[in-house]
């Protein structure tokens, strides 16, 4: 737990020095620092570039646009990670990233997010981008699958969406 002290010195009306200390517990900081310190090394690398990376991506798409900002994180995916990681791991700290970034943005950016980490410890993985049509509405949605398997919680995203058969994401020559 993280305590922050703060001591005031003031004089009463009687014209004696008094000294006051104040306790602010800060338990939800605490409880989320004690939880980072207790993940593995490798987590608290990839928690933090997500960190970075997915409020930057939501930021970019807007400024640049998708091919742009795609190409910006094909080049910075080329250089390798110095720790090897996990699809699990990758998977889980990624949602750590979601659930603690101020702006966790959309699908879009957080599967390019999640695609660049994947991309940087060498594990190969695809942007998928799909349609569906229901209640008068047209919405589409953006997930990365790794050798044709959706990552993340939703492993059924499939039966909702229908995929585009080429993806505007594909690696090209």
């Amino acid at each position: 737990m993280v305590r922050f002290v703060t001591a005031q010195v003031g004089i009463d009306r009687d014209g004696a020095v008094t000294n006051r200390t104040y306790k602010n517990n800060c338990t939800a900081c605490g409880k989320k620092i004690d939880l980072f310190r207790a993940l593995p090394a490798v987590e608290q690398r990839i928690l933090m570039q997500a960190l970075l990376v997915l409020p930057f991506t939501h930021l970019g798409l807007r400024l640049i646009g998708v091919q742009w900002w795609y190409a910006l994180l094909r080049y910075g995916a080329s250089f390798r990670a110095r720790s090897v990681a996990s699809l699990a791991q990758i998977e889980r700290t990624m949602a750590r990233a979601i659930g603690a970034s101020l702006h966790p943005g959309n699908c879009l950016s957080r599967s390019l997010t999640l695609w660049w980490l994947l991309q940087r410890q060498g594990i190969a993985a695809e942007i998928q981008i799909g349609v569906r049509t229901g209640e008068q509405r047209f919405q589409a949605h953006a997930w990365v699958e790794v050798q044709g398997t959706p990552c993340g919680k939703v492993s059924d995203v499939r039966q909702y969406y229908t995929a585009f058969a080429h993806s505007p994401f594909a690696q090209r020559g």
